[in-house]
């Protein structure tokens, strides 16, 4: 029994001095690295070559002309090169990763699978207690392109790379494609879900809208079905120097992406806008449900106009197809002073107002438009006002309008628009005295071509015809300049 006891430490030892040679002699000899190299295509079922290998997998390893062909895909690698060092059973210590022309391309088409919910990844134990810092990235000319499809070409990545306590983070990295350029820092936790990010883009392009971006993150595992949970701050800079802030409580679900408290800003810019929703990315496709809150949002600066809006827009959809609510008034004086609300709808194609009803000038307003875009562009619209005061047009001016708009006008055959619109005055008054209208203008080819324009009036008539490229005909009729003008006499 006690000789079986020594045979079976003896044997037990000479298996341990094999595994560890035979490791040896793989980490640290040229022989065994490319033994295990050409070996592993083996193993995966799939295809690969290499150019030429130098170094060994325990020290420095150069690889050149890699090309693997695998089951939907194709990659080549131009030029790798690792320098590494083990410190210890599970503590790896890489100074350098090199990677220069990095090509991957799908030759099979992508499954659209039904999208599923979103789950944390769940570490292997060993990977817990693996150790592994990379001092050095530096990958250049990177591409991957799926199948019929655009590659995605990135230039450059740089920077450093760590693993430890299930923690995957950098101090400090860089990437840029085209004329974008990213960089920043990150920790991802990941057998305790954390995520906690400082990374900002810039553009080179003059002709963008925007020149830096900065985002900041601080998130951590919530309750229940709370993934992960905290606040983001988003700030933005635009070509001209003008920054603009974001902030928002963010909540990360197996089905949703939630955003809370979410509020924009302008520093030195009257106005804020609040949001809340929800984006449901189990759906097919994914779907957003969201509202805006405007307060006091001061637009002049963009429209030009006196334009400072408080109320709230909902919507509900996708990029597909999208409906929803808006209740907006605009504060200001007089003409300025407008409130309208109503549903819309949409699609990849076509934009439409439903069930408009506003407040202007002391009256009302009613109406429907749809705005398309599908083969040029094409506006028809249908508005109707009940009782609109004109004084605040002209404080001489005094009186109820009723009138009722029609417009269809599109880009027209050569780029050149053309269009009907018809408006129709009736039931009205002026000044006392009754008022009614119409007219019909057609727009073709860069002229306006009045059709019919009347006014009829008490002691008034105006009419007018003809084409703004060649001659309008005006025609008054004015017996009582007093009925019009209340500091005026006499007639024409």
């Amino acid at each position: 029994m006690v000789k079986l006891f020594r045979y079976t430490i003896i044997l037990i030892c000479l298996l341990a001095l094999l595994l560890l040679g035979s490791g040896s002699w793989i980490l640290y000899s040229p022989g065994g690295t490319s033994w295990l190299l050409q070996r592993l295509p083996e193993w995966t079922g799939s295809e690969l070559t290499i150019g030429q290998i130098e170094g060994t997998l325990g020290g420095t390893l150069q690889l050149k002309n890699i090309e693997l062909h695998y089951q939907g895909g194709y990659l080549h690698l131009e030029h790798f090169l690792i320098e590494n060092q083990l410190l210890g059973p599970l503590t790896l210590e890489i100074k350098q990763l090199q990677a220069e022309n990095l090509q991957i391309k799908s030759t099979s088409k992508q499954q659209n699978s039904p999208p599923e919910p979103f789950t944390w990844p769940r570490l292997p134990w060993p990977l817990e207690r693996l150790q592994v810092n990379i001092n050095t990235i530096d990958l250049q000319a990177i591409s991957w392109q799926q199948l019929d499809q655009e590659p995605l070409k990135i230039e450059a990545v740089q920077g450093d790379l760590h693993w430890q306590n299930s923690h995957l983070y950098s101090e400090n990295f860089t990437l840029r494609s085209g004329e974008l350029l990213g960089s920043g820092a990150f920790n991802c936790g990941l057998k305790r879900p954390t995520l906690k990010a400082d990374v900002q883009l810039e553009t080179e392009d003059s002709a963008a809208g925007w020149k830096k971006l900065q985002l900041k993150s601080d998130l951590r595992q919530g309750s229940r079905k709370q993934i992960l949970y905290g606040p983001v701050a988003l700030e933005g800079t635009t070509a001209e120097g003008e920054t603009l802030t974001a902030t928002a409580e963010l909540e990360l679900t197996p089905e949703q992406l939630k955003f809370r408290q979410l509020e924009l800003n302008q520093p030195n810019h009257p106005g804020v806008i609040t949001a809340k929703g929800d984006f449901d990315f189990v759906q097919s496709p994914p779907e957003l449900t969201g509202q805006l809150q405007l307060n006091q949002l001061d637009l002049q600066a963009e429209t030009g106009q006196p334009v400072k809006l408080s109320g709230t827009i909902q919507i509900k959809g996708n990029l597909e197809r999208y409906s929803g609510q808006f209740d907006l008034k605009n504060h200001g004086i007089g003409i300025a002073d407008a409130q309208l609300a109503g549903d819309f709808t949409g699609t990849q194609e076509i934009f439409s107002l439903q069930d408009l009803r506003g407040q202007w000038l002391g009256g009302t307003l009613n109406g429907q438009a749809q705005f398309s875009w599908s083969q040029g562009w094409q506006l028809k619209a249908q508005l109707s006002g009940k009782d609109i005061n004109p004084h605040g047009l002209d404080p001489q001016l005094n009186g109820q309008l009723n009138l009722d708009l029609q417009a269809d006008i599109d880009s027209g055959d050569k780029g050149a628009p053309q269009g009907l619109l018809q408006l129709q005055l009736h039931h009205s008054t002026l000044l006392n005295h009754p008022l009614t209208g119409i007219a019909e203008l057609h727009w073709q080819d860069n002229s306006l071509q009045v059709k019919q324009l009347e006014l009829h009036g008490e002691g008034m008539l105006l009419q007018a015809s003809g084409n703004s490229a060649e001659k309008l005909t005006f025609t008054w009729q004015i017996e009582a300049l007093e009925k019009l003008l209340t500091d005026a006499a006499g007639k024409l």
